[in-house]
């Protein structure tokens, strides 16, 4: 099964800055908050309604889609 890599995208945005920015740049009035991202990344997981913004700023940004996923079996050892 296909999943985010979360930890990845937060290491190709900058981290919780870059990746704010970055949702400031191509989501305007989105009303996230620095510690809100930052929680996303201390859980390692993005809500599902902030995934699809998530995934356009990557791309937009020139990150593939394919990067910024993983296949769960792989992390299993399956």
């Amino acid at each position: 099964m296909m999943r985010l890599d979360t930890g990845y995208i937060f290491l190709k945005a900058g981290g919780v800055k870059g990746l704010l920015d970055g949702l400031d740049a191509h989501c305007p009035g989105h009303g996230l908050a620095y510690s809100t991202i930052q929680m996303w990344k201390q859980r390692n997981s993005i809500p599902s309604q902030w995934i699809g913004a998530v995934l356009y700023v990557m791309t937009q940004r020139g990150t593939p889609l394919i990067e910024l996923l993983t296949d769960a079996d792989e992390l299993c050892g399956s």
